[in-house]
């Protein structure tokens, strides 16, 4: 099963290799060039600078990266975004979305208490579900549409975690600061 994982030394050569067969496999390889150097440089470029650089692997090969490049300013860009072409979820397991957020901003706060609220609130976590679920139906060729509708659920979602947050003294979770 893949597994998410920060980036070690030893990945270096398999990092540079997935590199290169993404872009190629996006026909956007050509040759190496200077425009690689942070690759060979990882902790120089991305972590000690207080980013960050992320592996995920599958039985002893890396299969998809990340970056998290910080700037002097204080600002951030992800960098690097690479996975194998035909890397897919195990048949009928869930598909992951990994969602970045700067860790201290309201909507860090707003995905996890959105998160916990869910897991606290069955019946509203089910009610989501199927309303999401009905989306897809309703606009299956229209994101649009279905971001039409989802987006004021998920504020009028939001304010009723608000009320369960100060209601519990809700935190969030340490492991995810």
């Amino acid at each position: 099963m893949p597994y998410l994982r920060k980036f070690q030394s030893a990945d270096g050569q398999q990092v540079l290799a997935l590199h290169e067969r993404a872009l190629l496999a996006t026909r956007a390889f050509t040759k190496h060039g200077s425009w690689d150097k942070d690759l060979e440089n990882i902790d120089e470029v991305y972590v000690r600078p207080g980013g960050c650089f992320y592996v995920v692997e599958e039985n002893g090969a890396i299969i998809g990266m990340g970056a998290l490049k910080r700037h002097e300013n204080g600002e951030a860009e992800i960098k690097r975004m690479r996975s194998k072409a035909y890397f897919r979820e195990p048949e009928r397991q869930r598909r992951c979305h990994l969602h970045v957020r700067q860790q201290g901003l309201q909507n860090q706060r707003y995905a996890l208490l959105f998160r916990d609220f869910l897991r606290a609130n069955k019946n509203v976590r089910i009610a989501y579900e199927r309303i999401k679920r009905r989306l897809v139906e309703i606009f299956p060729e229209s994101i649009d549409g279905y971001l039409y509708i989802k987006d004021p659920l998920m504020d009028i979602i939001y304010e009723g975690a608000e009320s369960w947050a100060s209601t519990v003294d809700w935190t969030p979770d340490a492991s995810y600061l």
